[in-house]
């Protein structure tokens, strides 16, 4: 889990760079398709409004963004 604390302004795009690789490490795609979401304050709650997964970015394998729109309902100052 990435902590990203509480220094990120409500309205912001955070961008969250991630790579995924096989057990040869090569690069893979995703195999199976989620729905990417966010725990606000270590909540059981899964908010899912203004979180995007981008697979295989740019075109390169192994290559993912998850994009958290902090200007969506759920994301509070404070928060």
């Amino acid at each position: 889990m990435m902590n990203l604390g509480n220094d990120i302004l409500k309205g912001t795009t955070v961008r969250i760079p991630f790579n995924t690789n096989g057990a040869d490490g090569a690069s893979i795609t995703i195999g199976t398709n989620g729905t990417p979401f966010a725990i606000i304050n270590g909540s059981t709650t899964e908010v899912t409004t203004g979180v995007s997964l981008s697979e295989d970015f740019d075109s390169r394998t192994g290559m993912h963004f998850i994009a958290v729109d902090t200007s969506q309902s759920g994301f509070t100052v404070g928060s």
